[in-house]
């Protein structure tokens, strides 16, 4: 059996992310592209992310987890039980977080 590998892009919700949010987009298209659609899967983390998988990769996108607010425990481990359930659900063996790091206020990573 082929392992499958669930994506997890974080985006933003809203907001003049434009940047940040296209370099990570880029990122999964990339992904999917290196490593091909029948072993991938998407949650999307954030509002911006969905809807730009939602068209190109709606067989891939599983769900989307929008408007998480302020990150503390409780909805940290909300969107951890939610992974984890999506990843048991479609049979994956591996779970990819994207995310950009900050590095100043003109540079992200």
């Amino acid at each position: 059996q082929n392992p499958i590998t669930l994506i997890v892009p974080f985006t933003s919700d809203r907001g003049l992310c434009g940047g940040v949010n296209s370099n990570i987009i880029r990122e999964v298209k990339q992904y999917i592209k290196d490593h091909g659609k029948s072993q991938l899967k998407i949650v999307a983390m954030g509002e911006k992310g969905a809807n730009a998988f939602v068209r190109p990769f709606p067989d891939l996108l599983t769900t989307a987890i929008s408007d998480i607010g302020i990150i503390n425990f409780t909805n940290a481990s909300a969107i951890a039980y939610e992974l984890l359930d999506q990843a048991e659900k479609h049979n994956c063996d591996k779970i990819v977080l994207l995310f950009n790091e900050y590095k100043s206020a003109i540079a992200y990573n």
